[in-house]
């Protein structure tokens, strides 16, 4: 799905707005897509993303843990096909 782009006037500031709609999205790439649209309102204050996904299902974990720590052998993750991601 395309994003929709809107365009704001308040008190002379104007601001542009974009939607994007993601469903079906793995964890990396939505973590890249939000990465992406941060540099973007880094590098001009006056864009804003309103970024609604749908991800996989996914277990995340953070930096201390790993696979082994979830009750699920990988056979089962496999089967079930949910991805495990490494929080960053």
């Amino acid at each position: 799905m395309l994003p929709s782009r809107s365009q704001f006037t308040l008190a002379q500031v104007s601001f542009v707005w974009e939607t994007i709609v993601r469903r079906d999205i793995d964890f990396p790439t939505l973590d890249a897509l939000q990465d992406d649209c941060i540099t973007k309102v880094k590098d001009n204050p006056d864009l804003g993303f309103l970024l609604i996904s749908e991800p996989h299902a996914t277990f995340t974990h953070g930096r201390f843990a790993g696979r082994e720590d979830l009750l699920w052998p990988d056979s089962e993750l496999e089967r079930r096909g949910v991805a495990v991601h490494a929080a960053t």
